[in-house]
C-alpha cells in the first residue's frame, strides 16, 4: 500500500490502478447530475436528464473528486506516487469505500438493465474482491440473489429471484456509452416496478491538477483533483 496505512478490504479503502493508497485527510466526491438546460419562451428554464440509453438508471451522474494528503518522511513514497499519476496522463481506475445506488423504473417485461460504471467486485479489484463487496439488488423492496457471470446476454434464461451481473464491461448497444455492465433480472417485470442496486463503482478518472504546498522542510501537502472521463 502506498503510504503504508493498513486497512481492511473494502472498509475505508482507496485503490487507484489496482494499488491501495494511504487515505487522504478527506475525500470530497461530487456527483453532479448529467442534465441539459434550455431557456423557454415563457422565460422559464427546462431541465432534462441526458439520455444515456435504454436500461440505464433513472438518473445519470458524473464524478469529480478532490483529495488532500499531508505527506512527511513517514510516507516518502506517497508524494512520488501521486506525481506519477499526474505525469503518466490518461485515465486511472479509481475506487473508494462508498457504495453508490442506482435506481431503475422498469417498463413491462424489461428485465435487462445496465450499471453505468463497472462493478469493482466483478472486476476482482484489489481491496474490493471480498464477498461482502458484491452488488446488492432489490425489486420493489424484495432482495434479489446476485449471480456474477463472465458475460450476460439479453436472451439468457435467468431464474426468478436472481439478478445476473456481467463481469465484462461493454459499450451500451445503442448509445455507445463506455464501461457499462449488462445485468438481467429473472423475475417477471410489471410496468413501473422499481429495481434498486447498490454497488462499488470502478471509476475511470483523470488527474486534472495536483496542488503542492511545502509548509516546512520535510513536509509536502498535495491536493489531487480527479475528473471522470467516461
Amino acid at each position: 500500500m502506498i503510504g503504508a496505512l493498513t486497512t481492511e478490504p473494502g472498509y475505508f479503502a482507496l485503490t487507484i490502478d489496482g494499488v491501495a493508497y494511504r487515505l487522504p485527510k478527506t475525500i470530497t466526491p461530487e456527483w453532479p447530475l448529467r442534465l441539459a438546460q434550455s431557456d423557454l419562451a415563457s422565460g422559464g428554464v427546462s431541465v432534462q436528464g441526458i439520455y444515456g440509453g435504454t436500461g440505464l438508471p433513472n438518473v445519470l451522474d458524473s464524478f469529480a473528486c478532490t483529495m488532500p494528503w499531508d505527506i512527511d518522511d513517514t510516507c516518502p513514497d506517497l508524494a512520488d506516487a501521486i506525481e506519477v499519476l499526474r505525469a503518466v496522463g490518461g485515465s486511472h481506475d479509481l475506487c473508494f469505500w462508498k457504495q453508490r445506488i442506482a435506481a431503475y423504473t422498469l417498463a413491462a417485461a424489461q428485465q435487462v438493465i445496465y450499471l453505468p460504471r463497472r462493478d469493482a467486485y466483478a472486476a476482482g479489484y484489489p481491496a474490493f474482491a471480498a464477498a461482502g463487496n458484491m452488488l446488492a439488488a432489490e425489486l420493489n423492496g424484495t432482495p434479489l440473489t446476485t449471480v456474477y457471470k463472465t458475460s450476460v446476454a439479453s436472451g439468457d434464461s435467468v431464474p426468478s429471484g436472481e439478478i445476473w451481473v456481467s463481469e465484462t464491461a461493454i459499450s451500451h448497444p445503442t448509445t455507445g456509452k463506455p464501461n457499462v455492465a449488462r445485468c438481467k433480472i429473472g423475475t417477471t417485470i410489471a410496468a413501473d416496478d422499481l429495481a434498486v442496486v447498490r454497488y462499488f463503482p470502478l471509476i475511470s478518472a483523470q488527474v486534472v491538477d495536483v496542488v503542492t504546498v511545502f509548509s516546512f522542510v520535510g513536509r509536502e501537502d498535495k491536493v489531487v483533483k480527479f475528473v471522470e472521463v467516461d
